[in-house]
């Protein structure tokens, strides 16, 4: 999971060129704003056939990629 959202950050969304990227990376290190976490959502809903509920989008403890991580994977599992 981790792998495949980091592919995401690099490829699509174009982010963190010449960044290393890892679970550990918050948002802002890898030079994404609030518009660009929102478009790497959609791209992640889209890949996977899911939806971030509402408390997640405005959590105030989301900052690094292991947050998306962890939420996809629990979606995924219920």
């Amino acid at each position: 999971m981790e792998t495949e959202i980091i592919r995401i950050i690099k490829e699509e969304m174009e982010v963190g060129v010449g960044v290393v990227i890892s679970s550990e990376s918050k948002f802002y290190e890898i030079g994404l704003d609030s518009i660009g976490l929102m478009t790497l959502f959609i791209h992640i809903e889209e890949k996977f056939n899911i939806q971030f509920g509402e408390d997640f989008l405005l959590s105030s403890n989301l900052s690094r990629i292991q947050d998306i991580v962890e939420y996809v994977e629990n979606i995924l599992r219920n």
